[in-house]
């Protein structure tokens, strides 16, 4: 859970200012791009565990937290683009 809060920082700070008129909609696209990817992650892995492709059919709470790191992982390079 530390670092689903890191990984909502890390992205939200990448733009390093907000002294410019129209920087707060850039970090609020970028945090809520984060937020969709961690989520859309682990609703993914969830959904792969209980149909069973990745094992035996089950929810695994450390899978579903794995896939909000990938998801989250994921939008990274999204977000640099958007600054």
């Amino acid at each position: 859970m530390i670092l689903i809060a890191g990984f909502l920082a890390f992205n939200g700070g990448t733009l390093g200012t907000m002294t410019n008129h129209g920087d707060s909609e850039v970090i609020a696209r970028v945090m809520s791009n984060t937020v969709m990817g961690g989520s859309g992650g682990s609703i993914t892995v969830m959904l792969v565990s209980k149909v069973g492709l990745n094992g035996a059919p089950r929810w695994s709470f450390t899978s579903t937290l794995n896939g909000a790191f990938i998801g989250m992982v994921s939008t990274i390079y999204q977000n640099s683009i958007h600054t």
